[in-house]
């Protein structure tokens, strides 16, 4: 196996990339795409109170909506919440 020196490593990972995107686009449709009219916009409050540096927001989720504060994380693209109560210690 040989090393890859740092340009060629980025080169690869750029095509990785561009491929992945590729496609993606070819697997979604004009319904899977969310147009401006159908986006939202949320209400973030500061964590600081919590001791969080991230922000918190509020969102319904399920059918019925259930209102559920979550850590809204501006360094990540994931979002997750608990489904159940902690049985104990949470960590």
């Amino acid at each position: 196996m040989t090393s890859l020196d740092h340009d060629d490593m980025l080169r690869l990972d750029q095509a990785r990339v561009k491929s992945i995107h590729s496609r993606l686009s070819k697997k979604l449709t004009s319904r899977d795409r969310v147009s401006q009219s159908q986006s939202t916009d949320l209400q973030a409050r500061s964590g600081r109170t919590l001791g969080s540096g991230n922000y918190i927001v509020t969102v319904g989720i399920g059918t019925p909506k259930h209102d559920l504060s979550l850590v809204f994380d501006t360094g990540s693209d994931l979002t997750w919440t608990q489904c159940e109560p902690c049985a104990g210690s949470c960590t």
